[in-house]
């Protein structure tokens, strides 16, 4: 996929719903090194282990995660933890395999998978080494930095839901077996 197709389908699929095989595919984008080296957990993760983690998630009501699918291509990945649905808050992490305008766009077009789930304000904390994920955060994402620590930069931004940004893309949000209203 090239960073300037236009998004003709974007897909939002629970990992519950995918199998083993895809679920390694998405470990082995992951583990490479210009992932993990910004992500909290910078290890290498064993197969084991990341197909463990993810089948608990379908007993875990506080975390979901989602492959995102950019035109019919797996592009990303969101993470929402610490889901509270009274407060309609989570906290949200995020990478993807494709950069650029396609991960830009994606991440926009997301509003429509958190408005689904009830969610009005997200949580995120980010390394401060890593300079792109913090310029995206603030210029795109326009959320407002919190507080930092020695390591991370913690923001806070809230959704909102228009519409019309989805003119003339297929938007699907495979949320699972559970409801979310």
């Amino acid at each position: 996929m090239k960073d300037h197709l236009i998004i003709k389908k974007l897909y939002f699929i629970n990992f519950t719903l995918l199998s083993d095989p895809e679920l390694i595919n998405i470990l082995h984008w992951r583990n490479e090194e210009s992932i993990r080296s910004k992500m909290t957990n910078s290890d290498i993760i064993s197969p084991e282990d990341h197909l463990k983690y993810c089948h608990s998630l379908k007993h875990n009501k506080n975390t979901m995660m989602f492959r995102v699918d950019c035109n019919d291509e797996p592009c990303g990945v969101i993470t929402l933890k610490k889901i509270n649905r009274l407060k309609r808050e989570a906290e949200v992490g995020t990478y993807y395999f494709k950069s650029g305008i396609v991960a830009s766009k994606c991440n926009s077009l997301a509003l429509a998978l958190y408005q689904a789930l009830g969610i009005d304000t997200l949580y995120s904390y980010i390394k401060k080494t890593n300079t792109q994920a913090i310029l995206f955060n603030l210029l795109k994402c326009k959320c407002k930095f919190i507080r930092e620590d020695d390591q991370y930069l913690y923001s806070e931004t809230k959704t909102f839901y228009d519409p019309k940004i989805y003119e003339g893309i297929e938007l699907k949000l495979l949320l699972g077996e559970e409801s979310y209203e």
